[in-house]
């Protein structure tokens, strides 16, 4: 129809979406982390602007950690003609630190594999070996944990020290950016791992992708 105006272009993956949402504008609420209920801490608030700075400087302290590292999945399904992407645990409470760390690690192109702190600590390193995972990223517990001292993979810890970058609006700019996973000549075969309760036998590792 004449005078009509054109249709907006769909993004083409989770990380374009994420970011054509938050430039749009980067002053909105994104994320409300409560306090705890025993009434420690405090209400934090995060614009999408700090969403999108996170997430910029996160993905490329994750890109570098897996820099020399090759991976392999061992998960039954997931190869075929498509890249299979490497594994990275999130290992993290409902928090902002949780939604940064899902969306820098599908910016670099790989797959997360939740890792609830709540579970014992044999179901969190089972799920890490049977997913082969080449990265672990946490922002509970103290490096010094038997969890982590017994971890197969690198650790990647969010302490303190690392949440500077929520303020740093440079985070996703200022260095090489990193390629798109929609632009790579082979798309991810899949973008998450999640393991079933393994109420019926041993927890399986299942794959999905962006379309669900």
């Amino acid at each position: 129809m004449a005078g009509a105006e054109p249709e907006a272009e769909m993004p083409c993956c989770i990380s374009h979406a994420f970011e054509h949402a938050a430039c749009q504008d980067p002053g909105r609420l994104a994320v409300v982390q409560a306090a705890s209920a025993d009434g420690g801490g405090e209400e934090r608030r995060f614009t999408c602007g700090d969403l999108l700075a996170a997430v910029g400087s996160l993905s490329r302290r994750i890109a570098a950690a897996l820099a020399d590292r090759r991976h392999d999945c061992g998960i039954p399904g997931c190869r075929g003609g498509a890249a299979v992407p490497r594994v990275v645990g999130v290992y993290a409470w409902p928090s902002v630190e949780y939604v940064a760390s899902v969306l820098a690690v599908l910016r670099c192109g790989e797959a997360f594999l939740p890792l609830d702190p709540s579970w014992p600590e044999e179901r969190v390193l089972s799920a890490i070996s049977a997913s082969n995972a080449a990265l672990l990223v946490s922002s509970v517990g103290s490096p010094e944990s038997q969890l982590f001292q017994s971890c197969p993979c690198t650790i990647l810890h969010l302490d303190g020290g690392n949440r500077h970058w929520f303020g740093d609006r440079n985070g996703w700019s200022g260095e090489e950016e990193l390629p798109w996973p929609c632009q790579q000549e082979r798309p991810r075969k899949f973008c998450y791992v999640m393991f079933t309760s393994g109420s019926t036998g041993k927890p399986k590792g299942v794959c999905g992708t962006e379309k669900g």
